[in-house]
């Protein structure tokens, strides 16, 4: 998800959080979208605007980026696992290519974490 900023009269940036900062994302899409003369995707942010309006919850939103990095963590973890297993083995080439694989792990913790403090 990308970061927002509502800005008031008078007032500093304020930086938008939960279903207020997806709100915000669809609108700038939107807005672009539309200066584009992109009319199909600017239809489809029409929807994804009014599914967020109707449906979504800061406490549902909070819960489900806590599931999520809960889910990378696990994922890390087993990564690790691999790579100590590969470790092990002295194949160097499979090695590498664990290694790979729980960085990639441990950067998509990080986006999930990231996620999770908006």
């Amino acid at each position: 998800m990308i970061g927002a900023l509502m800005v008031f009269p008078g007032q500093r940036a304020l930086a938008a959080s939960g279903c207020a900062a997806k709100q915000q994302s669809v609108q700038t899409q939107l807005s672009h979208a539309r200066a584009q003369g992109n009319a199909a995707r600017a239809e489809g942010l029409e929807k994804a605007r009014a599914e967020i309006t109707a449906h979504c919850r800061d406490d549902q939103l909070q819960a489900d980026r806590e599931r999520h990095v809960a889910d990378k963590k696990s994922k890390l973890a087993q990564r690790q696992h691999e790579l100590t297993q590969a470790q092990q083995t002295g194949n160097s080439d499979k090695i590498r290519k664990k290694q790979k694989k729980v960085t990639r792990a441990q950067q998509e913790l990080e986006e999930a974490q990231s996620a999770l403090k908006q």
